[in-house]
């Protein structure tokens, strides 16, 4: 770039990352006071498959979004006003109302049930155009199912795990205390209802968590978890966790699936 009278005029570029952190939930507040500053709708249009975003289109419609939107998911705040929501686009600088009806599934509207997910900003650090991460999601892979009388016996892979940026099982509020004894596992929780998965809702959990060890010479060794004590011929639902370093702190949060090779998303698997 030009310099003037022998000075360099430096650009300073701030990156921050915009990210679903797969929180959800009306018990959360949004906006500048809020619990969260951000949000996105996601919605569960149809039973038993995977929740779709609600986003604003380039004409400033909302609809359910696609790759063929061409236009970026964005991030959002909302509030409830009569039987509606007004949906404000942070990117698009519009609000929107939404109306909806209270069911007995949730909030139904004209683009499925919806569901707030809330939205964290991270500022990235950079190097030298080289952007660092303080700890990545990994990604789970569920390579096998095999029905039991009461349950159900699940093999589990890690992908792109690094032991770093796990942590000891332990309450959120404290710190991670990792030494070269510590040991790391998988959870599995259960539902008899998808929507509580979705909302990764710990009331309704049909059981205690299941957990099964990592192995920490080979993280991506394959792992069989048993989750039993169920009733027999039922449809249960299920998420992956572990307990990562977020910030210094042991977070149990949900692993994204490994079948989305060029995206990170999360999955509800059922049995």
């Amino acid at each position: 770039m030009k310099s003037t009278a022998n000075q360099t005029h430096i650009i300073s570029v701030k990156v921050v990352a915009f990210y679903d952190n797969g929180l959800t939930g009306y018990d959360y507040n949004v906006g500048n006071d809020g619990d969260y500053n951000y949000m996105i709708f996601q919605n569960n249009l149809v039973p038993n498959e995977e929740g779709k975003y609600v986003s604003f289109t380039k004409a400033d419609t909302i609809a359910v979004w696609s790759p063929d939107n061409d236009i970026a998911k964005g991030y959002y705040t909302y509030k409830k006003v009569g039987r509606g929501f007004d949906y404000t686009s942070i990117l698009r600088r519009k609000t929107k109302s939404m109306n909806y009806a209270l069911t007995g599934s949730g909030y139904s509207s004209n683009y499925g049930i919806l569901n707030p997910k809330m939205v964290s900003a991270d500022t990235m650090t950079t190097d030298n155009n080289k952007f660092s991460f303080n700890s990545i999601t990994p990604k789970i892979k569920v390579e096998k199912t095999t029905s039991l009388i009461n349950g159900a016996a699940i093999n589990l892979s890690l992908s792109g795990a690094d032991l770093e940026d796990f942590c000891e099982e332990g309450d959120e509020s404290g710190s991670c205390t990792n030494n070269a004894n510590s040991e790391f596992y998988l959870y599995i929780d259960v539902w008899n209802a998808s929507i509580y998965a979705q909302n990764n809702d710990m009331y309704y959990t049909l059981r205690p968590k299941a957990k099964v060890k990592i192995n920490k010479d080979n993280p991506s060794e394959s792992v069989r978890i048993m989750v039993d004590g169920l009733s027999a011929n039922g449809l249960y639902f299920y998420n992956v966790y572990a307990y990562l370093n977020k910030n210094g702190h042991p977070k149990y949060t949900q692993l994204f699936d490994y079948s989305f090779e060029n995206e990170y998303k999360v999955k509800i698997y059922n049995f």
